[in-house]
């Protein structure tokens, strides 16, 4: 049982603390403003960070069709072959030049945001569901997922699951752009269940078929920059799945995920392993999982009890993690306002979501060491 911090345990020791796990660390003026709240003020203030008022500004580019060199099919084919060439060539190094710029821009946005919180739960969510800018080739995809997590980070888990399988960075990575009736694609079903919910072992092999007809009649419209639900796509037939039978759709078939209860052990371990600490107690996981369960996947209220418990300001996880390159790297950023920019790691992700190629089918049981892991591997926190 996850028992609350007393009021008078309360210290400057102690916000530090909740301010380096809740975001990325403090300067000196931000510690004594934060330690001048109680523990519930603050905790308050960090996880409902709306009332928190946020000034930072979107990118200029962030918005569909920006820098699209021609606006529709049409005019593409009237166009020659090297002019297309040349078009392509043009708008890829537009990319990267922006996928740079959104870097850049988050670790800076990392160290000055008002909402600590928001960002590290949107650095959470962006290595749970893990993409890439290699595959999906559009920054404002990119910038388009991260902005969902912002927006849904801390609300209904329910609704962030149906959301994410509907985005259309997701519906290019895991090619759910590509499913339909008459193909359906297994990636997203299979991560959905193996990565994002349930984890290995809790789901069969027919289970992923039956759920990837449910998350057919998607694609992807690349000139408008929007996912686009396709009637004639969908498989509309019956399935059976864990379980349970029916005409599912995509948001039935998270609905049914999120009856298991190792749906809420799943996510309950990982959030206080990234938050707190390696191998967590047994029954700490079954009194989150239960909170999970209790307030029907609303997200607030298993933080708020993370960030309040005794375990949280334990001996244990004070001296638990160590720190990774994005933490590293606002930790200089908050006394110096001047740091490097790698890209952001994904320490708690098999993948990283700005580098390495996506899946297949056949990697599924593969090794799944990243490019960043194997360069910053002895800074990665677990």
């Amino acid at each position: 049982m996850l028992e609350p911090l007393a009021a008078s345990d309360w210290d400057r020791n102690k916000a530090a603390h909740l301010l380096k796990r809740a975001g990325f660390g403090s300067t000196p003026s931000e510690l004594d403003a934060w330690s001048k709240l109680s523990l519930q003020e603050a905790v308050n203030k960090l996880v409902d960070w709306e009332s928190t008022p946020d000034p930072t500004p979107d990118p200029e580019w962030a918005q569909p069709g920006f820098g699209l060199p021609i606006s529709d099919r049409a005019e593409l084919a009237k166009l020659s072959q090297e002019q297309r060439k040349e078009l392509f060539q043009e708008y890829q190094r537009l990319q990267r030049s922006q996928i740079q710029e959104l870097r850049e821009d988050w670790l800076t946005r990392m160290a000055k945001t008002p909402r600590p919180l928001q960002e590290k739960m949107t650095l959470y969510w962006h290595g749970h569901f893990a993409t890439s800018a290699e595959k999906v080739k559009a920054s404002y995809y990119m910038w388009k997922q991260l902005d969902l997590f912002r927006r849904l980070g801390h609300g209904s888990y329910q609704t962030l699951l149906v959301e994410v399988g509907r985005d259309p960075a997701m519906l290019i990575w895991l090619d759910g752009a590509q499913s339909k009736r008459s193909s359906p694609n297994e990636n997203y079903a299979r991560e959905l269940m193996e990565l994002f919910t349930l984890g290995e072992g809790h789901y069969t092999e027919q289970d992923i078929k039956e759920s990837a007809r449910a998350f057919t009649g998607w694609d992807v419209q690349r000139f408008e920059q929007k996912a686009r639900y396709v009637p004639q796509r969908y498989d509309g037939g019956q399935k059976t799945f864990l379980g349970e039978t029916g005409a599912f759709r995509d948001e039935d078939i998270v609905r049914i995920i999120l009856k298991q209860d190792q749906a809420s052990r799943y996510l309950a371990t990982k959030l206080w392993t990234f938050f707190a600490y390696e191998n967590p107690e047994p029954e700490l996981i079954q009194d989150l999982a239960g909170t999970l369960r209790g307030e029907k996947w609303e997200l607030k209220p298993v933080l708020k009890k993370i960030f309040l418990s005794r375990a949280f300001y334990s001996p244990r996880c004070l001296m638990a993690q160590i720190k990774s390159p994005v933490r590293l790297v606002d930790r200089h950023s908050k006394k110096s306002r001047n740091h490097p920019l790698p890209p952001p790691p994904q320490h708690h992700h098999p993948r990283s979501a700005w580098s390495e190629p996506p899946p297949t089918t056949q990697r599924q049981r593969l090794g799944r060491r990243t490019h960043l892991d194997q360069h910053h591997h002895s800074h990665a926190a677990p």
